[in-house]
């Protein structure tokens, strides 16, 4: 699992090298988990170390089920909820 940890943030990296335009906007990040069945502790370090990562409000978690929103506010991430 923490080889997914370093594919994503070498993403943002990569991404964030990009300096072709003048102003380059900030990432944004959204983990769809639509179809996630189970999540466990590893799903909330990915979220919180993406979210430091990423600038202020540019990351969300959407499509979550009412049991994952439940355990996502739980762990204190509700603020990452996207709202419809």
């Amino acid at each position: 699992m923490p080889a997914l940890e370093a594919e994503i943030h070498d993403a943002m990296d990569a991404r964030s090298a990009q300096t072709n335009a003048p102003l380059p906007k900030p990432l944004r990040l959204v983990f769809d988990v639509k179809d996630v069945t189970f999540i466990c502790s590893f799903f909330f370090r990915i979220c919180l170390s993406t979210a430091k990562k990423a600038h202020p409000g540019n990351f969300r978690i959407s499509n979550a089920s009412p049991t994952t929103t439940q355990l996502l506010k739980i762990a204190g991430m509700d603020e990452f909820i996207a709202t419809a």
